[in-house]
């Protein structure tokens, strides 16, 4: 018996996806995450030094 060599279009076509991205997050957002990020970790980690 011989195996069909040609993959099966339609089973992948189904993992493309029809939804948009989200829209762009701006800068500031991006820096602000990072500001916050960053002071959390500094208090978490200064409580654990005696």
């Amino acid at each position: 018996m011989k195996k069909d060599k040609q993959p099966r279009y339609g089973y992948l076509s189904k993992m493309k996806g029809i939804a948009s991205s989200p829209p762009k997050v701006s800068l500031s957002e991006i820096v602000w995450s990072w500001i916050g990020a960053f002071l959390g970790i500094a208090v978490d980690d200064s409580s654990v030094i005696p």
